[in-house]
C-alpha cells in the first residue's frame, strides 16, 4: 500500500497501488468464476434430469396413446414421427435438375414441453 499525506488535513492515508487493485480483481473474479462454475455444473446436472425426465414421460404418453397432457405446470404434446421431402443434393449436383430428386426422408417425432408463467 502507498501512503500519501491529504494536504488539507495532514492526515496520512493508505492507498492500493495498481497492482494491488489488480490483484484484488482478479480474486474477486476468481470468486465469482468459481460461483459461475458451480451455476453451470448445477444447470447441466438439471439438464440432464430433465431429459430424463422428458424421456420417461414420452414413453409413457406413446405407451398409452396420449397425445397431449395439459396441467398447472406444463403442457406436454407427442409429434408423431413423419416423412419430410428433402433435395438429393449429390444427385442435383451430378445432373443440375431440382424437381426430378426429391425423396421422402424419416423424420424422428418428438415430446413438446410448454412451460407456464406465475405458477
Amino acid at each position: 500500500m502507498k501512503q500519501i499525506v491529504d494536504n488539507e488535513t495532514g492526515e496520512i492515508i493508505e492507498v492500493k497501488d495498481d497492482n494491488e487493485q489488480t490483484t484484488e480483481l482478479l480474486t474477486n473474479a476468481g470468486v465469482l468464476d468459481k460461483e459461475v462454475y458451480e451455476i453451470i455444473d448445477s444447470m447441466l446436472y438439471y439438464q440432464d434430469q430433465f431429459e430424463i425426465f422428458k424421456h420417461k414421460l414420452e414413453e409413457a404418453m406413446r405407451e398409452n396413446g396420449i397425445k397431449k397432457w395439459d396441467n398447472d405446470y406444463f403442457t406436454a404434446t407427442v409429434k408423431e414421427d413423419y416423412l419430410q421431402k428433402r433435395v438429393d443434393t449429390e444427385r442435383l449436383k451430378k445432373d443440375g435438375l431440382y424437381e426430378n430428386y426429391l425423396k421422402l426422408v424419416p423424420t424422428k417425432g418428438s415430446l413438446s414441453i410448454k412451460f407456464k408463467k406465475g405458477v
